[in-house]
Protein backbone atom coordinates (compact mmCIF):
# COMPACT_ATOMS: atom_id res chain seq x y z
CA UNK A 1 0.00 0.00 0.00
CA UNK A 2 1.23 3.47 -0.83
CA UNK A 3 2.39 5.38 2.24
CA UNK A 4 0.75 8.75 1.73
CA UNK A 5 -2.71 9.18 3.30
CA UNK A 6 -4.61 10.54 0.30
CA UNK A 7 -3.75 7.44 -1.75
CA UNK A 8 -4.93 5.12 1.02
CA UNK A 9 -8.28 6.84 1.56
CA UNK A 10 -8.89 7.19 -2.19
CA UNK A 11 -8.20 3.50 -2.72
CA UNK A 12 -10.69 2.67 0.02
CA UNK A 13 -13.30 4.96 -1.54
CA UNK A 14 -13.04 3.37 -4.98
CA UNK A 15 -12.98 -0.16 -3.53
CA UNK A 16 -16.28 0.59 -1.78
CA UNK A 17 -17.68 2.07 -5.00
CA UNK A 18 -16.70 -1.11 -6.85
CA UNK A 19 -18.57 -3.22 -4.28
CA UNK A 20 -21.71 -1.13 -4.74
CA UNK A 21 -21.38 -1.20 -8.54
CA UNK A 22 -21.07 -4.98 -8.42
CA UNK A 23 -24.12 -5.33 -6.17
CA UNK A 24 -26.25 -3.17 -8.47
CA UNK A 25 -24.83 -4.67 -11.66
CA UNK A 26 -25.54 -8.24 -10.55
CA UNK A 27 -28.72 -7.47 -8.54
CA UNK A 28 -27.14 -8.61 -5.27
CA UNK A 29 -27.50 -7.32 -1.73
CA UNK A 30 -24.78 -5.44 0.15
CA UNK A 31 -26.00 -4.92 3.73
CA UNK A 32 -23.25 -2.43 4.66
CA UNK A 33 -24.40 -0.10 1.88
CA UNK A 34 -28.02 -1.18 1.49
CA UNK A 35 -29.32 2.39 1.08
CA UNK A 36 -26.73 3.24 -1.56
CA UNK A 37 -27.42 0.04 -3.49
CA UNK A 38 -31.16 0.73 -3.43
CA UNK A 39 -30.65 4.32 -4.57
CA UNK A 40 -28.26 3.45 -7.39
CA UNK A 41 -30.53 0.59 -8.50
CA UNK A 42 -33.43 3.02 -8.75
CA UNK A 43 -31.29 5.44 -10.74
CA UNK A 44 -30.18 2.64 -13.07
CA UNK A 45 -33.79 1.75 -13.79
CA UNK A 46 -34.91 5.33 -14.37
CA UNK A 47 -32.08 6.85 -16.44
CA UNK A 48 -33.72 5.73 -19.69
CA UNK A 49 -36.30 8.49 -19.13
CA UNK A 50 -33.52 11.10 -19.27
CA UNK A 51 -31.34 9.41 -21.90
CA UNK A 52 -33.01 6.81 -24.08
CA UNK A 53 -29.71 5.00 -24.70
CA UNK A 54 -29.13 4.43 -20.96
CA UNK A 55 -31.45 1.48 -20.45
CA UNK A 56 -31.19 -0.45 -17.19
CA UNK A 57 -29.43 -3.25 -19.09
CA UNK A 58 -26.73 -0.87 -20.36
CA UNK A 59 -26.22 0.92 -17.03
CA UNK A 60 -25.87 -2.39 -15.20
CA UNK A 61 -23.36 -3.57 -17.82
CA UNK A 62 -21.30 -0.41 -17.26
CA UNK A 63 -21.39 -0.87 -13.49
CA UNK A 64 -20.28 -4.51 -13.81
CA UNK A 65 -17.38 -3.43 -16.04
CA UNK A 66 -16.26 -0.75 -13.57
CA UNK A 67 -16.59 -3.15 -10.65
CA UNK A 68 -14.40 -5.62 -12.54
CA UNK A 69 -11.83 -2.92 -13.31
CA UNK A 70 -11.70 -1.65 -9.72
CA UNK A 71 -11.44 -4.89 -7.77
CA UNK A 72 -9.36 -4.22 -4.65
CA UNK A 73 -6.24 -6.26 -5.58
CA UNK A 74 -6.16 -4.68 -9.03
CA UNK A 75 -6.49 -1.17 -7.62
CA UNK A 76 -3.69 -1.73 -5.13
CA UNK A 77 -1.31 -3.24 -7.69
CA UNK A 78 -2.08 -0.47 -10.15
CA UNK A 79 -1.49 2.28 -7.57
CA UNK A 80 1.70 0.59 -6.35
CA UNK A 81 3.10 0.64 -9.89
CA UNK A 82 3.40 4.44 -9.66
CA UNK A 83 5.38 6.66 -7.33
CA UNK A 84 2.50 8.79 -6.06
CA UNK A 85 3.79 11.61 -3.85
CA UNK A 86 1.78 13.41 -1.20
CA UNK A 87 0.56 16.47 -3.08
CA UNK A 88 0.76 19.58 -0.89
CA UNK A 89 -0.46 21.94 -3.60
CA UNK A 90 -2.86 19.94 -5.77
CA UNK A 91 -3.55 21.06 -9.33
CA UNK A 92 -7.07 21.69 -10.59
CA UNK A 93 -7.69 19.28 -13.46
CA UNK A 94 -10.65 19.95 -15.73
CA UNK A 95 -12.38 16.70 -16.68
CA UNK A 96 -14.68 17.19 -19.65
CA UNK A 97 -16.62 13.96 -19.86
CA UNK A 98 -18.34 12.34 -22.82
CA UNK A 99 -21.86 10.97 -22.54
CA UNK A 100 -21.84 8.15 -25.06
CA UNK A 101 -21.90 5.36 -22.45
CA UNK A 102 -22.70 5.43 -18.72
CA UNK A 103 -19.82 6.85 -16.64
CA UNK A 104 -17.47 7.05 -19.62
CA UNK A 105 -15.22 9.47 -17.67
CA UNK A 106 -14.89 7.26 -14.59
CA UNK A 107 -11.30 6.14 -15.27
CA UNK A 108 -10.15 9.76 -15.67
CA UNK A 109 -11.84 10.67 -12.38
CA UNK A 110 -10.10 7.75 -10.68
CA UNK A 111 -6.71 8.85 -12.02
CA UNK A 112 -7.11 12.48 -10.96
CA UNK A 113 -8.22 11.63 -7.44
CA UNK A 114 -5.59 8.91 -7.02
CA UNK A 115 -2.85 11.31 -8.12
CA UNK A 116 -3.85 13.72 -5.35
CA UNK A 117 -5.16 16.47 -7.60
CA UNK A 118 -8.58 18.13 -7.75
CA UNK A 119 -11.08 16.96 -10.36
CA UNK A 120 -13.14 19.83 -11.78
CA UNK A 121 -15.78 17.77 -13.54
CA UNK A 122 -17.87 19.04 -16.45
CA UNK A 123 -20.38 16.30 -17.06
CA UNK A 124 -22.11 15.64 -20.34
CA UNK A 125 -25.77 16.63 -20.45
CA UNK A 126 -26.37 13.00 -21.45
CA UNK A 127 -24.75 11.61 -18.29
CA UNK A 128 -25.19 14.02 -15.38
CA UNK A 129 -26.87 11.82 -12.79
CA UNK A 130 -24.28 9.08 -12.23
CA UNK A 131 -21.26 11.38 -11.60
CA UNK A 132 -23.40 13.39 -9.16
CA UNK A 133 -24.34 10.19 -7.34
CA UNK A 134 -20.62 9.37 -6.96
CA UNK A 135 -19.96 12.86 -5.58
CA UNK A 136 -22.80 12.44 -3.05
CA UNK A 137 -21.50 9.00 -2.06
CA UNK A 138 -18.04 10.45 -1.40
CA UNK A 139 -19.52 13.31 0.63
CA UNK A 140 -21.37 10.85 2.85
CA UNK A 141 -18.64 8.26 3.37
CA UNK A 142 -15.32 9.75 2.21
CA UNK A 143 -15.45 13.54 2.69
CA UNK A 144 -11.67 13.89 2.16
CA UNK A 145 -12.12 12.48 -1.34
CA UNK A 146 -15.30 14.47 -2.00
CA UNK A 147 -13.36 17.66 -1.25
CA UNK A 148 -11.22 16.96 -4.33
CA UNK A 149 -14.19 16.39 -6.67
CA UNK A 150 -15.99 19.47 -7.93
CA UNK A 151 -18.88 19.22 -10.36
CA UNK A 152 -18.94 22.42 -12.42
CA UNK A 153 -22.22 23.39 -14.03
CA UNK A 154 -20.96 26.56 -15.69
CA UNK A 155 -17.79 27.69 -17.46
CA UNK A 156 -14.61 26.07 -16.20
CA UNK A 157 -12.12 28.56 -14.80
CA UNK A 158 -9.00 28.51 -12.65
CA UNK A 159 -7.61 25.23 -13.92
CA UNK A 160 -4.08 23.91 -14.38
CA UNK A 161 -4.61 21.06 -16.87
CA UNK A 162 -7.35 19.47 -18.96
CA UNK A 163 -8.50 15.97 -19.85
CA UNK A 164 -11.28 16.15 -22.42
CA UNK A 165 -13.09 13.47 -24.38
CA UNK A 166 -15.47 14.05 -27.25
CA UNK A 167 -16.08 13.85 -30.97
CA UNK A 168 -13.70 14.95 -33.71
CA UNK A 169 -15.58 18.25 -33.90
CA UNK A 170 -15.55 18.89 -30.16
CA UNK A 171 -11.86 18.00 -29.94
CA UNK A 172 -11.08 20.92 -32.25
CA UNK A 173 -13.10 23.16 -29.94
CA UNK A 174 -11.25 21.76 -26.90
CA UNK A 175 -7.87 22.36 -28.56
CA UNK A 176 -8.83 25.95 -29.34
CA UNK A 177 -9.94 26.79 -25.80
CA UNK A 178 -7.67 24.57 -23.73
CA UNK A 179 -4.58 24.12 -25.88
CA UNK A 180 -2.59 26.52 -23.69
CA UNK A 181 -2.87 24.14 -20.72
CA UNK A 182 -1.16 20.76 -20.32
CA UNK A 183 -3.79 18.47 -21.77
CA UNK A 184 -5.02 15.14 -23.00
CA UNK A 185 -7.67 15.73 -25.65
CA UNK A 186 -9.31 12.67 -27.17
CA UNK A 187 -11.49 12.38 -30.25
CA UNK A 188 -13.34 9.59 -32.06
CA UNK A 189 -11.79 6.15 -32.14
CA UNK A 190 -13.16 2.82 -33.29
CA UNK A 191 -12.46 -0.78 -32.38
CA UNK A 192 -12.15 -3.77 -34.70
CA UNK A 193 -12.16 -7.55 -34.60
CA UNK A 194 -10.01 -9.96 -36.61
CA UNK A 195 -11.64 -13.37 -37.11
CA UNK A 196 -9.90 -16.50 -38.37
CA UNK A 197 -12.89 -18.82 -38.72
CA UNK A 198 -11.63 -20.98 -35.84
CA UNK A 199 -13.61 -19.14 -33.15
CA UNK A 200 -15.66 -21.22 -30.74
CA UNK A 201 -19.36 -20.66 -30.12
CA UNK A 202 -18.41 -18.97 -26.85
CA UNK A 203 -15.96 -16.67 -28.66
CA UNK A 204 -18.69 -15.54 -31.03
CA UNK A 205 -21.19 -14.94 -28.23
CA UNK A 206 -18.56 -12.87 -26.44
CA UNK A 207 -17.88 -10.98 -29.65
CA UNK A 208 -21.59 -10.14 -29.80
CA UNK A 209 -21.12 -8.31 -26.47
CA UNK A 210 -18.13 -6.44 -27.89
CA UNK A 211 -20.24 -5.31 -30.84
CA UNK A 212 -23.63 -4.57 -29.32
CA UNK A 213 -23.16 -3.53 -25.69
CA UNK A 214 -24.03 0.17 -25.28
CA UNK A 215 -25.70 -0.09 -28.72
CA UNK A 216 -22.26 0.17 -30.32
CA UNK A 217 -21.79 3.75 -29.06
CA UNK A 218 -18.54 3.22 -27.13
CA UNK A 219 -15.05 3.76 -28.52
CA UNK A 220 -14.33 0.15 -27.48
CA UNK A 221 -17.39 -1.13 -29.36
CA UNK A 222 -16.49 -3.19 -32.42
CA UNK A 223 -17.49 -1.25 -35.53
CA UNK A 224 -15.70 -3.38 -38.13
CA UNK A 225 -14.83 -7.07 -38.49
CA UNK A 226 -12.01 -8.42 -40.66
CA UNK A 227 -12.78 -11.91 -42.00
CA UNK A 228 -10.95 -14.39 -44.29
CA UNK A 229 -12.17 -14.61 -47.88
CA UNK A 230 -13.84 -18.01 -47.42
CA UNK A 231 -15.50 -17.08 -44.08
CA UNK A 232 -18.92 -18.60 -43.33
CA UNK A 233 -20.78 -16.05 -41.20
CA UNK A 234 -23.78 -18.21 -40.22
CA UNK A 235 -22.46 -19.01 -36.73
CA UNK A 236 -21.54 -15.36 -36.23
CA UNK A 237 -25.04 -14.20 -37.19
CA UNK A 238 -26.53 -16.80 -34.82
CA UNK A 239 -24.41 -15.40 -31.98
CA UNK A 240 -25.51 -11.84 -32.79
CA UNK A 241 -29.14 -12.87 -32.25
CA UNK A 242 -28.40 -12.64 -28.53
CA UNK A 243 -29.21 -8.95 -29.04
CA UNK A 244 -32.26 -9.28 -31.28
CA UNK A 245 -34.32 -7.57 -28.56
CA UNK A 246 -32.69 -4.34 -29.78
CA UNK A 247 -35.28 -4.27 -32.55
CA UNK A 248 -37.75 -3.22 -29.84
CA UNK A 249 -35.56 -0.34 -28.69
CA UNK A 250 -36.95 2.77 -30.32
CA UNK A 251 -33.72 4.71 -30.85
CA UNK A 252 -31.69 1.75 -32.10
CA UNK A 253 -34.51 0.52 -34.35
CA UNK A 254 -34.94 3.97 -35.87
CA UNK A 255 -31.26 4.06 -36.78
CA UNK A 256 -31.45 0.58 -38.29
CA UNK A 257 -34.56 1.46 -40.31
CA UNK A 258 -33.04 4.72 -41.55
CA UNK A 259 -29.77 3.14 -42.70
CA UNK A 260 -31.59 0.25 -44.33
CA UNK A 261 -33.76 2.68 -46.28
CA UNK A 262 -30.73 4.68 -47.43
CA UNK A 263 -28.88 1.59 -48.66
CA UNK A 264 -31.98 0.31 -50.46
CA UNK A 265 -32.57 3.64 -52.19
CA UNK A 266 -28.92 3.84 -53.22
CA UNK A 267 -28.87 0.24 -54.41
CA UNK A 268 -26.01 -0.61 -52.03
CA UNK A 269 -25.59 -4.31 -51.19
CA UNK A 270 -25.88 -5.44 -47.57
CA UNK A 271 -27.02 -8.37 -45.45
CA UNK A 272 -30.08 -7.70 -43.30
CA UNK A 273 -29.69 -9.06 -39.77
CA UNK A 274 -33.29 -7.91 -39.05
CA UNK A 275 -32.10 -5.58 -36.29
CA UNK A 276 -28.65 -4.66 -37.67
CA UNK A 277 -27.03 -4.33 -41.08
CA UNK A 278 -23.93 -6.33 -42.07
CA UNK A 279 -22.19 -4.28 -44.75
CA UNK A 280 -18.92 -4.61 -46.63
CA UNK A 281 -16.99 -1.34 -46.32
CA UNK A 282 -13.43 -0.07 -45.96
CA UNK A 283 -14.29 2.48 -43.27
CA UNK A 284 -13.55 1.68 -39.62
CA UNK A 285 -16.49 3.79 -38.50
CA UNK A 286 -19.98 2.38 -38.85
CA UNK A 287 -23.28 4.04 -38.00
CA UNK A 288 -25.55 2.86 -35.20
CA UNK A 289 -27.30 -0.32 -36.33
CA UNK A 290 -24.59 -1.07 -38.91
CA UNK A 291 -21.54 -3.34 -38.65
CA UNK A 292 -18.85 -3.17 -41.32
CA UNK A 293 -16.77 -6.09 -42.53
CA UNK A 294 -13.84 -6.50 -44.88
CA UNK A 295 -12.20 -9.60 -46.33
CA UNK A 296 -8.48 -10.25 -45.91
CA UNK A 297 -6.08 -12.62 -47.66
CA UNK A 298 -3.49 -13.01 -44.86
CA UNK A 299 -3.46 -12.08 -41.20
CA UNK A 300 -0.10 -10.41 -41.72
CA UNK A 301 -1.71 -8.03 -44.20
CA UNK A 302 -4.64 -7.20 -41.94
CA UNK A 303 -2.39 -6.51 -38.96
CA UNK A 304 -0.26 -4.23 -41.13
CA UNK A 305 -3.40 -2.32 -42.08
CA UNK A 306 -4.47 -2.03 -38.45
CA UNK A 307 -0.99 -0.76 -37.51
CA UNK A 308 -1.24 1.91 -40.21
CA UNK A 309 -4.56 3.01 -38.69
CA UNK A 310 -3.41 2.81 -35.07
CA UNK A 311 -4.26 6.48 -34.47
CA UNK A 312 -7.91 5.61 -35.20
CA UNK A 313 -8.13 2.26 -33.39
CA UNK A 314 -8.93 1.91 -29.69
CA UNK A 315 -8.67 -1.86 -29.31
CA UNK A 316 -8.50 -5.02 -31.43
CA UNK A 317 -10.39 -8.21 -30.59
CA UNK A 318 -8.93 -11.52 -31.80
CA UNK A 319 -9.33 -15.04 -30.42
CA UNK A 320 -5.77 -15.90 -31.43
CA UNK A 321 -2.95 -14.06 -29.67
CA UNK A 322 -1.08 -13.31 -32.86
CA UNK A 323 -0.44 -9.70 -31.97
CA UNK A 324 0.57 -7.82 -28.82
CA UNK A 325 -2.48 -5.55 -29.04
CA UNK A 326 -4.99 -8.37 -29.42
CA UNK A 327 -7.55 -8.96 -26.67
CA UNK A 328 -9.89 -11.92 -26.48
CA UNK A 329 -13.56 -11.71 -27.45
CA UNK A 330 -15.66 -10.42 -24.57
CA UNK A 331 -12.88 -8.21 -23.18
CA UNK A 332 -13.45 -5.07 -25.24
CA UNK A 333 -16.10 -3.72 -22.87
CA UNK A 334 -14.26 -4.89 -19.74
CA UNK A 335 -11.01 -2.90 -19.81
CA UNK A 336 -8.29 -3.17 -17.19
CA UNK A 337 -6.92 -0.21 -15.26
CA UNK A 338 -3.90 -0.09 -17.57
CA UNK A 339 -6.00 0.04 -20.76
CA UNK A 340 -5.57 3.79 -21.15
CA UNK A 341 -7.63 5.48 -23.85
CA UNK A 342 -5.57 6.40 -26.92
CA UNK A 343 -2.62 4.56 -25.30
CA UNK A 344 -1.80 7.67 -23.23
CA UNK A 345 -0.92 6.87 -19.61
CA UNK A 346 -3.20 9.27 -17.75
CA UNK A 347 -1.48 8.72 -14.41
CA UNK A 348 1.96 9.53 -15.80
CA UNK A 349 0.52 12.70 -17.32
CA UNK A 350 -0.98 13.76 -13.98
CA UNK A 351 2.09 12.87 -11.95
CA UNK A 352 4.27 14.94 -14.30
CA UNK A 353 2.38 18.17 -13.61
Amino acid sequence: MQANPHTHITLMAFCRLAEIFSAVGFNKSLPEYADEVAELSQISASLKHKNGWFTEEQVQSALRALAYMCEAPKLKNWADSYQIPEVLQPKRIALIMAGNIPLSGFHDLLCVLMSGHIAVVKTSSKDEVLPLWIKNFFEKHFPQVAGRMIIEQNLIRGIDAVIATGSNNSSRYFNYYFGKYPHIIRNNRNSVAVLSGNETEEDLKNLADDVFLYFGLGCRSISKVYIPIDYNAEALFAAFNKYEHYRFHNKFANNYDYRKAIYLMNGEPFTDGHFYIWRQAASLHSDVGVLHYEFYKTQKAVWQEIESLSHEVQCVVCSETVHAKAIRPGKAQFPELTDYADDIDTMNFLLSL
